[in-house]
């Protein structure tokens, strides 16, 4: 399965993305601009976990998580976190901003537009990019 979304975050905040199945398995991702680099945790027999983060501009973060989960009927959740990890609820919350979430079946995730940074010409090479990608792995099944 898939998770991913569009994330406007000031420097002091932070996201933790969630992608978990019926059965105890997933994977909890956090992200924060101010971190080098993002916190994955495996839950339970979750595996194959992947992620990519991307900088589009403006504070707009692309973030995608993937994990190969056992069990169906599951659960995306985004919670907006500090970046140590510590959940907000005593301070100032900074701006934060939650664009396009979507889970989906596979590995590669379909193309959106963040805000004020698309074009309809940068969808559809996004979304080009994928299919060919699609293409060649069940080509190479043949």
């Amino acid at each position: 399965y898939l998770f991913s979304t569009a994330a406007k975050l000031e420097p002091t905040a932070a996201v933790r993305l969630q992608l978990l199945d019926s059965k105890s398995n997933g994977v909890i991702f956090d992200f924060s601009p101010s971190n080098q680099e993002p916190r994955v945790i495996r839950i339970g027999g979750s595996h194959a976990i992947r992620y990519d983060v991307s900088d589009e501009g403006d504070d707009w973060y692309r973030i995608v998580v993937t994990a190969k989960l056992d069990a169906a009927q599951g659960r995306a959740i985004i919670q907006f976190i500090k970046p140590d990890g510590a959940t907000i609820v005593d301070e100032d919350i900074p701006d934060m901003y939650i664009q396009a979430p979507m889970v989906e079946f596979g590995r590669y995730s379909t193309g959106f537009c963040i805000p004020h940074m698309c074009s309809i010409n940068s969808f559809y090479k996004y979304s080009e990019k994928n299919i060919k990608r699609l293409f060649r792995k069940m080509m190479s099944k043949f």
